[in-house]
């Protein structure tokens, strides 16, 4: 019965550290991704996908 609780109580902290980590990576991404729009964007019309034929 005590292994079947502290199996329970280590599931429960790995799925809390995930949360967190998903949370955190979300946060980073989203501080990037703004962080690039503020500088300008790279470039116009151009880029990488400029280069690509559909």
């Amino acid at each position: 019965m005590q292994l079947e609780e502290k199996r329970r109580a280590i599931e429960h902290q790995k799925r809390k550290m995930e949360v967190l980590s998903a949370r955190q990576r979300q946060k980073l991404g989203k501080a990037a991704f703004l962080h690039i729009i503020k500088k300008g964007g790279g470039r116009r019309g151009g880029g990488a996908c400029g280069s690509l034929v559909y």
